[in-house]
């Protein structure tokens, strides 16, 4: 994330910074470290007492985006118009979410439907409201694999046990990938994984802090600073100025057990700000987010907003051991899975288990294969039309033989 110039930010820097900086690299370092193992320690604490975690969220968000397409609810994509000019796109969501910690295993129910999404013009704030095209997606993440089902989604099928002929019917799908297929997601799209929000630099808060602590031991000249908070209220200012000049600012709350209320990360050219907000719920004695938002810049302007609010928050309460599995999108007989770690093996669900296409229609009495897709009748129709072809020349090259022949 470092990657701008030192000399370009140390003199964004103020004077009384530098000097305190100073000041630092004279004082003993083990203060430092001391005092963030012992953040570290505070944090973990608190986050390793969840075995569980289940919320229902709500998502608010805002991207920057230029001549964007006018969105057509349950249309094609042909013939696409476009707003022209930049434009704030805005769209809200919800859903719910269930973690095991124990087993690594995260189930998502995303949904985005019945909302308005608005473009409002970045020099004129024009706006432009349009209906949000239904859509919602249930996922799993496990490790050993990431499980999507849309259950809109509808592609064409077998028919189920009231339909053994069979005939081709619309039906849901399900897709199988791979577990880093699923870790992209989160967070930032339909996957909402409520360890990502508790990160600083994509490492957990107690694993950065205890980072920190181990890199400072081995370059005690870093720039970095840990002082209580100037304000009054109970908590520690972090400070941080990396060696390729960026300014990274972390105010950390004493009632919340150390965990971070605030974060400021700025680059020295000025090519980014980015800040993020926490507020915290006490739920059974355990301190977890209770809004988190984050709001990016880039050459200052908007990139990217979004702030979610977590309500109906449980902890530790005792997760259904079907959670994980195929049965939370309750597939019908002949809904289909796409098994994409399995060289995109198409398989039937039947009783909520994933069978081949084959045993599928063995166990219906089926003997004779579906009817063929629209691309092979075209060419079933075709081989046969060439055939009749074939048949008539032969015919008139026999008749024409016989008449130069007599």
């Amino acid at each position: 994330m470092y990657r701008i110039a030192f000399l370009s930010l140390l003199l964004s820097v103020s004077f009384h910074q530098l000097s305190l900086f100073g000041q630092l690299l004279e004082a003993e370092e083990d203060s430092r470290v001391d005092l963030l193992q012992m953040l570290s320690l505070q944090i973990k604490g608190n986050m390793d007492r969840i075995d569980s975690w289940e919320a229902n969220f709500s998502i608010a968000e805002a991207s920057r985006r230029t001549d964007p397409p006018i969105p057509k609810p349950n249309s094609s994509t042909s013939n696409v118009q476009r707003l022209r000019g930049k434009y704030i796109y805005k769209s809200a969501a919800q859903g719910r979410f269930v973690l095991d910690r124990r087993l690594d295993s995260l189930y998502t129910e995303y949904t985005r439907a019945g909302n308005k999404i608005l473009y409002e013009h970045v020099e004129t704030g024009e706006k432009h409201y349009f209906d949000n095209r239904a859509y919602s997606r249930k996922s799993i993440l496990t490790p050993e694999h990431y499980l999507s089902h849309n259950p809109e989604q509808k592609v064409v099928g077998i028919g189920g046990p009231d339909d053994p002929t069979g005939r081709q019917a619309a039906r849901g799908i399900t897709y199988r990938k791979s577990n880093a297929s699923g870790k992209r997601l989160r967070v930032n799209s339909v996957v909402i994984d409520p360890r990502q929000i508790c990160t600083l630099g994509q490492n957990p808060f107690d694993d950065y802090f205890a980072g920190m602590a181990e890199l400072l031991t081995k370059k005690p000249q870093l720039l970095l600073d840990i002082e209580a908070t100037a304000d009054g209220s109970k908590g520690y200012q972090y400070t941080y100025l990396s060696p390729s000049g960026d300014l990274l600012n972390v105010t950390l709350s004493e009632s919340n057990f150390y965990m971070p209320v605030r974060e400021k990360a700025t680059a020295g050219d000025g090519s980014y700000d980015e800040t993020v907000e926490w507020s915290y719920q006490e739920v059974d004695g355990i301190k977890v987010p209770k809004r988190y938002h984050r709001k990016l810049l880039l050459e200052g302007e908007l990139a990217i907003e979004r702030e979610i609010v977590f309500t109906d928050t449980f902890l530790n309460r005792t997760v259904p051991e079907d959670t994980f599995s195929y049965s939370q999108f309750q597939p019908d007989d002949g809904d289909r899975l796409v098994d994409e770690l399995d060289n995109n093996e198409s398989l039937i669900f039947d009783n909520g288990n994933a069978i081949l296409q084959s045993d599928y229609l063995e166990g219906l009495g089926i003997a004779t294969p579906l009817n063929p897709q629209p691309s092979n009748r075209v060419a079933f129709i075709i081989a046969n039309a060439l055939a009749i072809l074939l048949i008539v020349f032969l015919i008139n090259r026999t008749r024409r033989s016989r008449i130069s022949n007599s």
